[in-house]
């Protein structure tokens, strides 16, 4: 009797009970068993059979979950090519090239929805014509590793790009010049009322005077 792996079919179980786990299962590696999981969601009568007599869980649910977990993670935008194939990158390439007609299968089946089959088939065909052959995939390794040793940008820039899209949204720059330009006009605006009112008030004493003098 052939021993199944059940862990991947668990976790796809897990994650359509808790869908808030997606973020979890992107950021984790793949569980060990995707194959019987592919086979399960293909609908491969002994996958089938095998996982509902271990689980104890209906054939549909058990399809169900496996189609989520696939749409869910392996073909989440962004993921490698291995991902997208339920492999992990030592696979060799007839497990790839197994676990690519199991998919082909499924995209197929009543399992996938036909909304979003067109850009499953297309993320799939990329994923295996990346590393289906030794020189593609030695060349896609490479890029692999070139996007993973390339320097991020510094806490010092991400700090002052931070602060400098803080006082754009704030508007810091053009309330500054507002602000700037404000108390001029004012203030010469207050000094021309003051000389005004000195010269009215000098020049009311000034009349005055004369009078009071004439009348001496």
């Amino acid at each position: 009797m052939h021993e199944y792996d059940f862990r991947a079919v668990k976790a796809a179980l897990d994650l359509a009970a808790f869908p808030s786990r997606c973020r979890r299962f992107r950021n984790a590696s793949l569980p060990e068993g995707m194959s019987l999981l592919l086979r399960l969601a293909a609908e491969d009568k002994d996958a089938v059979e095998a996982c509902a007599r271990r689980i104890q869980a209906s054939p549909q649910k058990l399809q169900e979950a496996a189609a989520f977990f696939i749409e869910q993670i392996l073909l989440a935008p962004n993921v490698d090519s291995y991902r997208t194939l339920g492999a992990q990158r030592s696979a060799t390439i007839a497990q790839l090239r197994l676990h690519l007609a199991y998919l082909w299968k499924w995209l197929h089946s009543g399992n996938c929805s036909e909304m979003a089959r067109s850009a499953f088939i297309l993320r799939v065909t990329r994923a295996w014509n990346n590393v289906k052959t030794p020189e593609r995939r030695a060349a896609y390794d490479a890029r692999s590793d070139a996007r993973l040793k390339r320097p991020g940008p510094s806490r010092s820039d991400r700090v002052g790009a931070a602060e400098a899209a803080s006082r754009e949204s704030q508007g810091g720059g053009s309330i500054s010049v507002r602000r700037a330009r404000i108390p001029g006009p004012r203030k010469r605006e207050r000094s021309t009322i003051w000389t005004w009112l000195i010269a009215f008030a000098l020049g009311a004493w000034s009349i005055k005077y004369s009078t009071n003098r004439r009348r001496d």
